[in-house]
């Protein structure tokens, strides 16, 4: 989804656009770029900064996406704006004065999570077994996150999680997040844009693991 923010009120975003259902991403973004843009009367010059969600997530979308940003910001002349993921679920569902929890599917019975304290400030992103992250949540605590979808009903008595709208990160809060960063001066420039993967691909994973295969047989 995409959207466009003038400001960091609510009441100043413009519109947003979802991508097609069912549509690749690698082949839909740039038209509806370019829809958004047209239906809002913006022109890519006009554009303060590019806002991304940077990771986690998976290794191909956060490619396209990051890409995508990167080519975007460069035709604008532009700075980007690098949003965790798990920072704009947060922002969407965070309790006023509880602790809590985000989370992502990274595959594998895992996930990516990152505690959310009670002042709505977002903790580091770990990788845990997902039967290591139930196990340790606390009575009073929220969770969100679209990991939730298969896990909701393993959560611990006395833990709430967030309402299901909240659980997928929105363009708008992201746009919201990031209209704030470029008002505090928190840009990058276009080619230090990175995806943050948070974890090696299987394949560098195989990698790895053959090298110290062979570094074993070799001592």
């Amino acid at each position: 989804m995409f959207a466009l923010a003038r400001g960091t009120d609510s009441g100043d975003m413009a519109v947003g656009l979802r991508l097609p259902a069912g549509s690749r991403s690698a082949q839909t973004l740039a038209p509806c770029l370019a829809e958004l843009l047209q239906k809002t009367g913006w022109r890519a010059i006009d554009l303060d900064a590019v806002a991304v969600s940077s990771g986690p997530g998976s290794f191909t979308g956060l490619r396209i996406g990051v890409t995508t940003a990167k080519l975007l910001a460069y035709a604008a002349g532009c700075r980007v704006v690098e949003v965790n993921t798990l920072r704009a679920i947060a922002a969407q569902a965070a309790e006023p004065g509880q602790a809590g929890w985000v989370v992502m599917d990274a595959q594998r019975s895992e996930l990516f999570a990152a505690r959310v304290d009670a002042t709505g400030e977002l903790g580091p992103v770990e990788i845990v077994p997902q039967a290591d992250w139930l196990a340790g949540l606390k009575p009073g605590e929220w969770v969100a996150g679209p990991a939730l979808a298969k896990l909701v009903a393993r959560l611990p008595e006395g833990v709430s999680p967030a309402a299901e709208e909240s659980w997928a990160p929105t363009a708008e809060t992201i746009g919201r997040l990031a209209a704030k960063a470029v008002e505090a001066g928190q840009t990058t420039d276009p080619v230090d844009v990175t995806p943050k993967y948070f974890r090696p691909s299987a394949a560098e994973e195989k990698r790895a693991a053959e090298e110290k295969r062979q570094s074993q047989a070799a001592g």
